[in-house]
């Protein structure tokens, strides 16, 4: 009985495992099938659209669209269709992620995200900036919503929807306006990394701010707008390292992530053609598919072509028919932060007094899971984004309080016609604060500092105090900048904007490195007439030298001979690979790799010896990182390390570091690989990740990749001869797996190949592949 009790249940667990075998691999079969079904038609004729006329969307080679409208409203309506055909799946988990809704298709484990994102209400703030946009905006955004939609009801279902059994939530105009925010949070100075740099100045006193937090390098500073970078302080002393064993905080932590761009013009008259040049890579997160969409397309009124911000309808950066631009990232701290005395659980004081904050609640949902209430408080002030131990420390956000379109100068550039006008646009840039470069087809080039910044005593070094006024802001005036020209020759990479007898505007610059080299090799590389060809501008950005990081080699490779480190066997690996490095950081270096473990891990040390526990881990990802490890090697200020024995301090690093590495030093291809991930993989949907790219110049030499960041595109405009204006971007123009270009673009990428972009109707006509009708 017992023996035919056990068979019976067997049978049933054998019965169960096969069913759920079966389930598995329909389930499997299913994504295979959606992920090969679910590629875009990109040829014949569709009817029913909101439009005026017929539009055709011809695919070149790479499956770039190139629009032909018969009004600006058709191209807008068009743009969505073919934005959405490639990229309706990523565009709305961006659109949930900023608005902080991913838990309601992902489950669970996006609540933290979703509680953090809830903080900024960018759903509210979207729908507010909307209703304040002009009328030929709102039309604008309208028009792209509906080609979005229209394409949603039409064109295959996205194998993600299909893979999680959910679908696309229809489309609204201010949506396009909330992704765009993403972009500004990614690029402003967070309110949780000033509230770090606060509890540095907790920790260290004001001495502490300026020596982990100083202004730049002087050794290579090279403000963008031309002038003189002044005097800069040395590093100030420290009262000296902390007692007890700090060995533990010397785990391994990511620097800074290099997010930020590189971009340079050259006015005509510095160049062989006679032509205005702009360059420009942003660097960003790199994944698959990418966020930028490229795009070419034609209107009455109308021409452009370069890069949109996959959700947002026009060009975010390219070029039209006269002007080019291009932007990189100003690293001011542009979203004030307050800190409060905090009484009980939600009394602030401000002013004069004690206020009760107002409980702003919002239900994140969460699929297979119960709703979650957070509950967030606000005051007149602000939204509170940290509090314990008596503080809070709120965001006091100038878009909240008056919402208005960041996408709103960019629509601008899309019919400006010189570096002039381009200037002019952008000086209703509310947010982020970014440098801008312009190049147009008279030879002009021009740069601009655009975006608030609030000018107070911190800079964001740390927080407002509860009673400091309201700061005012930055006038366009007054920005850094350098007027159009011919002749003039502008490099921005996130460095110092501005230099001697200008306000500091930042809390610390990134350091100056990336332009430092740039302009380097672009004097090194000009003719005996001191002028550019545009293939030789162009070549930059396969840069991938580093004085700085060969200037720390030597420093290192100097502690180690004085020390005698030569003697322990263990260390010959590391140090034979130091002695190799020439200051390129390519695949196959693997000076490249020691260089990098080296800084990183002396950052952490820095850190772990000055700060509490609790803070060091939080200290290299808001700070200047390498610049503070390189500047502490080289004016070796007192009481940073122990003893003031800074041999001693680097040869620790150095054992550490050849520890973890081995005998065996890995290339910096392999050590620093950047894969594109899907945003599906951490859910097991590996198989839509794309190829894995080698590291390559680290975060210091121009051609940043590494550390999930990367170019994120690399463009090259002639302007006026916009046909061999070229850009290209690291995967390819599809967010669908299953497309031919999902992913094609990869290996020319790591090749730096360069690709034209078709401008005039002749160039698209030759180089289209298929077509697409969109009627009503």
């Amino acid at each position: 009985m017992a023996l035919r009790w056990i068979v019976r249940s067997l049978l049933t667990l054998a019965g169960l495992a096969a069913l759920v075998l079966l389930l598995a691999l329909a389930y499997v079969l299913w994504v295979l099938y959606a992920t090969k079904a679910g590629v875009a038609r990109t040829e014949g004729t569709e009817t029913g659209l909101p439009l005026d006329g017929p539009v055709t969307i011809a695919r070149d080679a790479r499956g770039v669209p190139h629009i032909r409208a018969g009004s600006a409203h058709d191209f807008f309506v068009a743009e969505g269709y073919a934005m959405a055909s490639d990229r309706l799946f990523q565009m709305d988990l961006t659109r949930r992620y900023v608005e902080g809704r991913l838990a309601e298709v992902l489950g669970s484990p996006l609540v933290r995200v979703d509680r953090r994102m809830r903080r900024f209400g960018i759903r509210d703030l979207a729908a507010r900036s909307y209703a304040a946009a002009a009328p030929e905006e709102r039309a604008m955004l309208a028009a792209f919503a509906d080609g979005i939609n229209a394409a949603a009801a039409r064109q295959p279902v996205p194998p993600e929807y299909r893979a999680l059994f959910f679908g696309f939530e229809r489309w609204q105009p201010q949506d396009a306006l909330a992704v765009g925010f993403a972009t500004v949070l990614d690029l402003d100075d967070k309110p949780d990394d000033v509230i770090v740099r606060d509890f540095v100045r907790d920790a260290l006193g004001p001495a502490g701010t300026d020596a982990l937090y100083p202004l730049t390098d002087p050794k290579y500073d090279v403000p963008t707008n031309g002038r003189p970078p002044g005097p800069i302080a040395a590093l100030p002393a420290l009262p000296g390292v902390r007692q007890g064993d700090y060995a533990t905080a010397l785990r391994h932590r990511d620097e800074r992530p290099p997010v930020g761009s590189n971009g340079w013009v050259v006015g005509a008259d510095r160049t062989t053609t006679g032509k205005a040049v702009l360059a420009n890579d942003p660097h960003l997160d790199i994944a698959i598919p990418g966020i930028w969409y490229l795009v070419e397309g034609s209107a009455p009124g109308l021409h452009v072509a370069g890069a949109a911000l996959a959700g947002t309808p026009g060009v975010t950066l390219g070029h039209n028919e006269h002007l080019a631009w291009g932007v990189t990232a100003g690293e001011t701290a542009a979203m004030h932060v307050v800190r409060e005395p905090l009484r009980g659980a939600d009394e602030l004081f401000e002013g004069d007094g004690w206020v009760h904050a107002r409980h702003r609640h919002e239900i994140v949902g969460v699929r297979f899971g119960g709703s979650v209430d957070v509950d967030l408080l606000e005051t007149d002030r602000g939204v509170v984004m940290y509090s314990g131990n008596g503080v809070a420390y709120l965001m006091d956000w100038r878009l909240r309080r008056k919402p208005v379109s960041t996408l709103a100068p960019f629509f601008g550039l899309l019919r400006a016609r010189t570096a002039a006008d381009g200037v002019a646009s952008m000086r209703a840039l509310p947010e982020p604060a970014l440098n801008v470069i312009f190049a147009d087809d008279t030879g002009r080039v021009a740069y601009h500092f655009a975006g608030g910044v609030p000018l107070e005593p911190s800079w964001g070094r740390w927080a407002a105090a509860d009673n400091a006024p309201e700061p005012v802001y930055l006038t366009y005036a007054d920005a850094p900048h350098v007027d159009p020209s011919r002749s003039a020759l502008v490099v921005t990479a996130n460095n110092r904007a501005a230099g001697d007898g200008s306000p500091r505007l930042a809390p610390f610059w990134p350091p100056p490195y990336r332009a430092f080299e740039i302009r380097r090799a672009l004097a090194a590389a000009a003719d005996a007439h001191h002028r550019l060809s545009p293939e030789t501008i162009a070549a930059e950005q396969r840069d991938a030298t580093s004085p700085a990081e060969r200037e720390f080699a030597d420093l290192v490779l100097a502690a180690a001979a004085r020390k005698h480190a030569d003697g322990d066997r263990t260390l010959a690996p590391l140090l034979s690979a130091l002695r190799s490095f020439d200051g390129t950081l390519i695949p196959a270096s693997r000076g490249a790799t020691a260089v990098v473990a080296l800084r990183r891990d002396m950052l952490s040390t820095l850190a772990a010896q000055h700060l509490p526990a609790w803070l060091a881990p939080s200290y290299p990802s808001t700070s200047p990182g390498f610049e503070v490890v390189l500047r502490a090697l080289r004016e070796r200020p007192r009481g940073w390390v122990a003893r003031d024995d800074y041999d001693l301090f680097v040869t620790g690093a150095i054992k550490r570091v050849a520890t973890q590495l081995g005998a065996d030093v890995p290339p910096f291809g392999t050590y620093a690989a950047q894969p594109l991930k899907h945003a599906l993989a951490p859910f097991g949907f590996a198989l839509w990740n794309g190829p894995t790219m080698p590291g390559r110049g680290g975060s210091f030499a121009p051609a940043v990749q590494w550390n999930g960041h990367a170019q994120s595109f690399r463009a090259v405009w002639i302007a006026g001869d916009w046909d061999h204006g070229t850009i290209d971007v690291d995967a390819g123009e599809s967010g669908e797996p299953g497309s031919p270009h999902y992913a094609d673009q990869t290996a020319g990428w790591v090749n730096f190949t360069r690709t034209p972009l078709p401008f005039s109707d002749t160039a698209v006509r030759a180089a289209t592949t298929s077509t697409l009708t969109l009627s009503r």
